[in-house]
């Protein structure tokens, strides 16, 4: 089993890799560096390149019984013979689209779109994304959850986490890393 954490970017699903690496999940990832400006505790992401460099099934036998972050636009790697899962984090188009721009901006990257051109984009991918959800075992998280608890609570009964476990998943949280 993979179980796949995934979101639009700036949806909480590096907080998500954080939450499950304290709870004591294994995790794979392999960018580096695994942390930025606008992501000083670390992005646990696998590099696009992963998918171009080698067959998806090569990729996905390194994550195999792991949880892994996997943005929707690389869906379309899932394969057989693995089976999958997915943590889906949900977060409002129009501040997804914000925050992308002021990530950009802090990053200094030289192509920084504007919250008009992102916000038409993200809300198409959402509806995508939880339309494609439905072929899948999966869990959708809202973003502002991960900071009352609630997610927390959600994705321990889900995963059939402990108490502790999930009390360490909240503490993970540092409501000052909130994004924009």
């Amino acid at each position: 089993m993979i179980t796949v954490v995934s979101g639009q970017p700036r949806s909480g699903t590096s907080l998500t890799m954080q939450m499950l690496a304290a709870a004591g999940y294994p995790i794979y990832w392999n960018r580096q560096p695994n942390f930025g400006p606008a992501n000083p505790r670390g992005y646990y992401e696998i590099e696009n390149e992963s998918f171009n460099d080698m067959p998806a099934a090569e990729v996905w036998q390194k994550c195999e019984d792991q949880f892994v972050k996997v943005f929707p636009h690389n869906w379309m790697h899932i394969c057989q013979p693995y089976e999958f899962r997915i943590i889906y984090l949900d977060r409002e188009p129009n501040r997804v689209a914000l925050s992308q721009v002021q990530m950009m901006k802090l990053e200094e990257q030289k192509k920084i779109d504007t919250f008009e051109e992102l916000e038409p984009i993200t809300r198409s991918w959402r509806e995508h994304c939880l339309e494609q959800l439905k072929g899948y075992h999966h869990i959708v998280l809202q973003f502002d959850d991960l900071f009352t608890g609630a997610a927390q609570e959600q994705l321990g009964a889900w995963l059939g986490a402990n108490p502790e476990q999930i009390q360490r998943m909240k503490d993970c949280v540092v409501p000052s890393l909130r994004h924009f």
